[in-house]
């Protein structure tokens, strides 16, 4: 879990870097920058909780977990249309925010491991 943690923190940087570069866009682009990328992370986070607490030694796999997981999606996918037919947001910005998660994890995959 301290690699997800640490592609967290790595997507949150690149979504705030994501949002000052875009402060020469128009606010739906820059809103979709910024949500978007908040929005993977915020998604990653929750899904690792989830994850977690099935793998644990003591915890089955019980329909709340399965449940859980589904809301997650159905939690998701509602949001992004919120934020699409209501806000405006530009879907081109949001796809690039989106993004942002996926460079975290191909530069957490490229950098050696430091030793603690």
């Amino acid at each position: 879990m301290e690699r997800i943690k640490r592609i967290e923190k790595i997507g949150l940087v690149l979504t705030v870097l994501a949002g000052i570069v875009s402060a020469f866009l128009t606010p739906s682009m820059t809103a979709g920058l910024l949500l978007g990328g908040a929005l993977m992370v915020a998604n990653l986070y929750i899904l690792g909780k989830i994850v977690e607490r099935a793998l644990m030694p003591e915890a089955t796999v019980s329909a709340v977990l399965v449940a859980a997981f589904f809301l997650k999606f159905a939690a998701l996918f509602g949001l992004v249309a919120v934020l699409f037919i209501f806000f405006k947001v530009s879907p081109i910005a949001f796809a690039i925010g989106t993004s942002t998660l996926i460079v975290a994890i191909l530069y957490d995959a490229l950098t050696p491991a430091r030793e603690t």
